[in-house]
């Protein structure tokens, strides 16, 4: 990173979750599941494209989300440069994939 780690408070998370929504719509991706922690995000699509599309779509629309309403102002991105971009190949890994975001992350914020 080359920025000291970004905290995402409300207003940023109100953001970024309105970026992971307009990608998806404008996409017609499923958005299975997603939750804006104050350090990370996690996010659950369904489609056919390469991940890094995702990945790189979902950050990039988030951030202009984020300069919209003013809660991110530097010309730097907010995010780590890599992610986590794994194939879920069955319903059950689907599955637990979107339990793991919704479920597993703590008491909502």
């Amino acid at each position: 990173m080359k920025l000291e780690p970004v905290k995402l408070n409300r207003i940023r998370r109100s953001a970024i979750n309105d970026g992971i929504k307009e990608t998806c719509e404008l996409r017609k991706w499923k958005l299975h599941a997603a939750n804006i922690r104050t350090n990370h995000v996690h996010v659950v699509v369904g489609t056919r494209c390469d991940p890094e599309i995702v990945l790189r779509a979902l950050k990039a629309n988030s951030t202009r989300k984020m300069r919209e309403a003013g809660c991110w102002t530097s010309t730097q991105t907010p995010w780590a440069q890599k992610g986590s971009k794994r194939w879920l190949w069955t319903d059950n890994q689907l599955q637990a994939a979107i339990a793991y975001v919704r479920d597993g992350q703590g008491a909502p914020l």
